[in-house]
C-alpha cells in the first residue's frame, strides 16, 4: 500500500508493523490500517484512542491433551503388559509431552485498542511489535494532548 497518498502535510511516516495480516502504519498523528491487498485502509486518530489492554492467551487445552495422552497410554500399556524398557511404552509419553510443551510454549498475544466511535480494535503479533506500538500511541497521544490543552 502507498501510504504517502494519505498522509498531510507535516505527516510522517514513524514506523511500520506487520500484525496478523495487516499492515499498521503509525505516523506522528494517526494510526493506518491496512490489509495487504490495499483495498481497505482504516484510519485511527490518537486523541480518538482512549484506552489500550493486553492480552495473553494460553492454549490450556493442549497441556491437558498432552496431560490426558500420557495417562491414557500409561494405562493402556500397563493392561497390554508391555515392558516398562520397552520403546513402545515411551512413544505415547514422547507423544503426550510433546503436544504439553507445545502448550505452554504456544500463546497468542494481542493489543486492545478502544477507539471513540469505532469501538474494540485488535491487533495481534509478536509482544515486542506490540510494545513498540504502545509506546508510539501514547506518546504521540501525550504530544496530541499537550498540543490541543495550550
Amino acid at each position: 500500500m502507498e501510504i504517502e497518498g494519505y498522509l498531510t502535510q507535516g505527516e510522517d511516516v514513524e514506523k511500520t508493523f506487520n500484525l496478523k495480516g495487516r499492515d499498521i502504519h503509525a505516523t506522528n498523528k494517526r494510526l493506518f490500517v491496512s490489509k495487504p491487498n490495499g483495498r481497505e485502509v482504516q484510519d485511527y486518530q490518537y486523541e480518538h484512542i482512549s484506552s489500550l489492554k493486553f492480552s495473553l492467551k494460553r492454549y490450556y487445552w493442549l497441556i491437558a491433551l498432552g496431560v490426558g495422552i500420557i495417562i491414557v497410554w500409561s494405562l493402556l500399556a500397563n493392561n497390554m503388559r508391555v515392558a516398562d524398557n520397552s520403546p513402545m511404552r515411551w512413544i505415547g509419553f514422547a507423544f503426550g509431552g510433546l503436544i504439553a510443551i507445545l502448550g505452554i510454549l504456544w500463546k497468542k498475544e494481542g493489543m486492545m485498542l478502544y477507539v471513540i466511535g469505532c469501538g474494540n480494535v485488535l491487533f495481534e503479533g509478536k509482544r515486542n511489535d506490540l510494545d513498540d506500538l504502545f509506546v508510539i500511541i501514547r506518546e504521540n497521544k501525550q504530544v496530541i494532548t499537550s498540543v490541543t490543552e495550550s
